[in-house]
């Protein structure tokens, strides 16, 4: 009878692996917060650190220079808590008490709820209906879809030329205008189809937009010649531009939003534009000299010491954060000077590697860098991310933002004869005698992303 033996081997093996330390890890998280996170951050250390003291000096020139161009900006929704403050303060003055009606203020709905009103008073198929508030639940707080329409195909048992059909031509056209753009671009292009006025200036304020027909944003005295108009056109023009809203679902109603600047980009009287990092961001923190010549016992030294270590550890991070904010600034302000000069119609692509090429980090530092924080321009409060678009090369070397050639093949495509609709492959010759070099299968891949069927399925459908 055979027996069955195992045995047990120890071998060893020698690999390497990258570990990210607690330090590192703390790192790149203060590198991500945005201002009103890391002075929360920041006073957690100050508490829990006794060699780590804010600088008074320092503190009260922050606070003098908040009063100017460096205030904290307040996002405020009507309607949060102004009611009963009104009352209190009311109460308080004179000694009576308010009725009723006058005390309680209804809350303002916000960006869902309003859409969902809006859906409910629609009359359309219940398929449809049902894509739609799905769309609708996706929307992210400023009104854009950035979901995977496979997922809501999935989820509403429908093909994704139904949801990008639903999105077009149902939920974009509810309040408010903007609402339910695929990117800036659209977003911008729907709140100009939207908006009232002088048709010849929102035709000029359209092809501002698209660069139709423009290769560079000049003086109005160029733009008008090039476009056949009056100077006087062109000015009004930029001005309704200046006057669209990146982030429409932002000025709905909703709860308080304390935004502090990572950055300011203050246009100067000479035209050039100058571009400075909040003094808050930790810069008014300092090794406290309370405890300088202290003796220690024994006891106490490896607190201390751990105490020093990290104090040093912090001020490195923060002056870190701040030198990488201001080179992203300065390339920001060099590369988008026409953007936050002339408004939306002058962006220029911009993706996240060439930032991070110019400035000597990684990629992923310039993304936490820029994710979710603001900046305060001559154009109003923007955030960051509204800088970076991604772009197609022109015939003459330049780049045209992918977000403008889609914008348009929609424009084209819109105003195209309805007895004869344009090809994938006509389009692309246009634009391609435009100076945009572009295969017809690209077309065709950003004609299915606005939701538009092909030529012939848009000739039957006539």
């Amino acid at each position: 009878m055979a027996r069955l033996t195992t045995g047990i081997k120890l071998q060893q093996k020698l690999s390497t692996q990258l570990k990210l330390g607690p330090q590192m890890v703390q790192s790149l998280n203060m590198l991500a917060m945005n201002s009103l996170d890391l002075e929360q951050c920041i006073n957690q250390y100050l508490e829990s650190n006794p060699l780590l003291e804010r600088d008074i000096e320092h503190a009260d020139e922050s606070n003098d220079s908040s009063l100017g161009k460096e205030a904290d900006i307040i996002v405020h929704a009507e309607g949060s808590d102004d009611g009963w403050d009104f009352v209190h303060s009311s109460h308080c003055r004179d000694g009576t008490d308010l009725d009723g009606e006058q005390q309680w203020h209804q809350p303002e709905l916000s960006l869902h709820d309003k859409l969902h009103q809006q859906l409910e008073c629609e009359p359309m198929d219940q398929r449809v209906r049902s894509i739609a508030t799905a769309i609708v639940d996706s929307l992210d707080d400023d009104g854009y879809f950035r979901a995977d329409p496979a997922d809501i195909s999935l989820l509403c048992a429908s093909t994704i030329g139904e949801v990008w059909q639903v999105l077009c031509k149902t939920v974009q056209h509810f309040e408010p205008a903007g609402v339910g753009a695929r990117d800036l671009s659209e977003c911008l292009m729907l709140q100009l189809e939207d908006m009232g006025g002088d048709a010849i200036v929102l035709k000029v304020a359209e092809k501002l937009l698209l660069h139709e027909g423009l290769t560079l944003l000049e003086s109005d005295c160029v733009v008008a010649k090039q476009l056949g108009c009056s100077t006087l056109t062109v000015a009004q023009a930029r001005e309704c531009l200046r006057r669209l809203d990146p982030s429409p679902g932002l000025s709905q109603a909703s709860p308080d939003i304390y935004v502090y600047p990572e950055l300011y980009f203050n246009l100067l009287r000479d035209g050039t534009i100058e571009v400075e990092v909040r003094r808050m961001n930790g810069s008014n923190i300092r090794l406290s000299n309370q405890w300088k010549n202290q003796q220690w016992s024994d006891a106490d030294k490896p607190f201390i010491k751990n105490a020093e270590k990290e104090a040093r550890w912090l001020l490195q991070v923060l002056a870190q954060r701040n030198e990488t904010i201001i080179k992203v600034g300065i390339f920001l302000k060099a590369h988008q000077k026409d953007f936050l000069k002339y408004g939306v119609a002058s962006i220029k692509p911009l993706t996240l590697a060439t930032v991070a090429a110019a400035c000597g980090v990684h990629e992923s530092t310039v993304s936490r860098i820029t994710n979710g924080k603001y900046a305060q321009t001559p154009l109003g409060l923007i955030e960051l991310r509204h800088f970076f678009s991604a772009g197609i090369e022109t015939r003459n070397g330049n780049m045209i933002a992918v977000a403008q050639v889609s914008r348009r093949i929609k424009h084209m495509i819109e105003k195209e004869p309805a007895s004869k609709p344009l090809s994938d492959q006509t389009i692309s010759q246009q634009l391609n005698h435009e100076g945009i070099t572009i295969a017809r299968r690209t077309i065709a891949k950003y004609r299915e992303q606005l939701g538009f069927p092909s030529s012939s399925q848009r000739k039957k459908a006539q």
